[in-house]
């Protein structure tokens, strides 16, 4: 059962969820978060790409032509097989360390032929029921993914992220919104009465912090600097906010002055709310009069002039801002306890043949998955639907403003699967436990 329940989540869990969850979904946006319990800096994160790395070349095939998989009529050749899995390899190559090269490229191989057999017995439903798609659903399921984008994100983005065009993607979705269709018959619908009832039992989950939006402009200091360096670098924010106060524009100087990356726009930060920035900074921000120059403030990293721009007061959010995501969140929630099974008798009713040294490889991985999840002290996150964690996240405020951010290779465990039904431009993690901010 677990291995099903980890393939149904590779190839179809975001389609069962109505929006295509899509924010972070791809092994290239994953970046390193701070330590927990580190406060944040004003400082801005950096910019941490680098140069691609060379692609690298794929494992050689003993016999590209012997059939490793079969599902009722529909074969797997061991070179196809090798094709899926260097091709997802090749997303995660960059950030793989060479040691652990042939891990990944291992479990990749161990995915691939996971996700042709699912996808295979999904497909063929499918066609059983006579599910098919329309112009009108891929228009629909676009303008679903692109609603749901991050403020910050397009869909062109995406896609290019993923390398992928917009007439390739649109030929991904017509293959994968049957399997949707197909799920949502499965899932059922979620009731209004569920959507209330939730939201009424987790309404402290949907409270909004307040939350300043300013510009700052930031004029660093050195541990190494000396009393007279000190002393060089105040005059010069003083004179900075001087020459703001006699009319000069906010965004101009500090683009030419500030030491803040956030000086490529003109100083301004994301809006963060209380318990993100250093304390010095929080109260000047959080007392600071909207539209008004600040006196100089003095934090770790330096001398910092603020402007706020807006200001937003805390509010619960109503259950009608709401009501899609924990729409989503429990039809999440219902297609743990169903689709899993049902996968099951997909696989019981058809003929499925897969090669004894290929099947080893794949019994190796889930023993090797067993006794990870035993060493981490219990079930597989959302395994236990019953003792699920709080509300699905509605809105996330953004990471605190950090100094540096080191990029790091990805954990073995959670290298992503890509299979041809299920492009990573819409396969996405889990929506979360709805929570309004992040706390």
């Amino acid at each position: 059962m677990r291995q099903d329940q980890t393939l149904f989540r590779q190839v179809g869990l975001s389609l069962v969820c109505a929006g295509f969850m899509v924010a972070g979904c791809s092994p290239q946006a994953e970046k390193a978060k701070p330590a927990a319990g580190d406060k944040a800096p004003v400082v801005m994160p950096k910019s941490q790409e680098g140069t691609p790395a060379k692609p690298q070349a794929a494992m050689p095939v003993a016999d590209p032509a012997k059939v490793v998989i079969q599902v009722n009529d529909k074969k797997l050749t061991e070179g196809e097989l090798v094709k899926q899995a260097d091709e997802q390899y090749q997303q995660v190559a960059s950030m793989v360390p060479p040691e652990q090269a042939a891990t990944y490229r291992s479990q990749m191989r161990v995915q691939a032929a996971q996700s042709f057999i699912v996808t295979t017995l999904l497909e063929s439903e499918v066609g059983k029921r006579g599910i098919t798609v329309t112009d009108a659903d891929i228009d629909k399921a676009i303008a679903d993914i692109t609603k749901r984008l991050p403020p910050d994100m397009t869909l062109e983005k995406v896609l290019e992220t993923e390398n992928m065009t917009a007439e390739v993607f649109k030929a991904r979705l017509k293959k994968d919104l049957p399997i949707k269709k197909l799920f949502d018959v499965v899932i059922g619908d979620v009731a209004d009465a569920e959507v209330a009832e939730f939201y009424a039992k987790q309404k402290s989950a949907f409270e909004e912090p307040a939350q300043v939006s300013a510009r700052h402009i930031l004029v660093k200091v050195d541990e190494k600097d000396d009393a007279a360096a000190k002393a060089a670098k105040k005059a010069k924010i003083d004179d900075l906010r001087k020459q703001i106060e006699g009319g000069a524009d906010f965004a101009t100087l500090a683009k030419a002055n500030s030491d803040c990356p956030s000086s490529k726009e003109g100083g301004l930060l994301p809006k963060f709310g209380k318990g993100q920035m250093v304390p010095a900074f929080e109260e000047a921000a959080f007392t600071q009069e909207t539209n008004t120059l600040g006196q100089v403030v003095e934090t770790q990293f330096g001398y910092h002039v603020i402007k706020v721009i807006d200001k937003t007061t805390g509010r619960t959010l109503p259950l009608v801002e709401v009501k899609a995501k924990i729409e989503d969140y429990l039809k999440m929630m219902k297609s743990r306890k169903v689709i899993p099974p049902f996968i099951d008798q997909l696989r019981a009713d058809a003929k499925v043949v897969v090669d004894p040294a290929l099947d080893q490889e794949i019994q190796a991985q889930k023993l090797a998955e067993a006794a990870r999840q035993a060493a981490g002290g219990g079930a597989e996150e959302g395994e236990d639907v019953e003792a699920a964690p709080e509300a699905p996240a509605v809105t996330v405020t953004p990471e605190a403003p950090v100094a540096e951010a080191a990029s790091s290779a990805p954990a073995v465990t959670v290298a992503p699967v890509v299979p041809a039904a299920a492009p990573a431009a819409v396969v996405a993690p889990a929506p979360e436990a709805p929570v309004a901010a992040a706390k």
